[in-house]
């Protein structure tokens, strides 16, 4: 009897352990959960760019073009000026249905790019990854978000459970 609980115990911590090794991919540059900065990039952010640089489908939330400090849902708040008036730094609020994945600001032909793997709707910048120019615009992006498959592994679990327990019922 105690044999067959051993036995048992280990098939089941046997399935367990195959189903621990799926997990969903996610972009990051190796930083804690939350993402973080990826990089400063020239060119233009757009959804193409995200796409023919990382494979990326985006989905374009909403951006500021300044002077302005806000934008539909999106805004800026407690901006840090430079000695010229320009926005050198602050924090970004969006208050709209998406949650923002990525961030974009840019000054000149440079822009910096951030990503939030969890997912935020607010958080603070400065331009020191831009040389502390200040910032033409900010610009805010989504992922669609998809169905995450059940991995096979867990059918595994599940059917070698449900075995498991079929024969200890028939060796009663």
């Amino acid at each position: 009897m105690i044999l067959n609980r051993t036995k048992l115990l280990i098939a089941i911590v046997c399935l367990a352990l195959t189903s621990i090794g799926a997990s969903a991919a996610t972009f990051t540059n190796g930083s804690d959960n939350f993402g973080g900065y990826i990089g400063t990039f020239y060119g233009p952010d757009n959804e193409e760019w995200f796409d023919n640089s990382f494979g990326l489908d985006v989905n374009f939330v909403e951006t500021i073009t300044l002077p302005a400090t806000s934008e539909g849902f999106l805004s800026i708040i407690n901006a840090q000026l430079n000695d010229d008036g320009n926005i050198i730094g602050g924090e970004w609020l969006y208050t709209g249905p998406e949650i923002v994945r990525y961030l974009a600001f840019g000054a000149g032909p440079l822009f910096a790019l951030y990503e939030f793997t969890d997912g935020l709707n607010t958080g603070s910048f400065n331009t020191s990854v831009l040389l502390n120019k200040p910032i033409e615009y900010l610009t805010v992006y989504s992922v669609e978000a998809s169905p995450i498959p059940l991995p096979a592994a867990a059918w595994l679990l599940l059917s070698g459970l449900v075995g498991l327990l079929g024969f200890g019922k028939r060796n009663r």
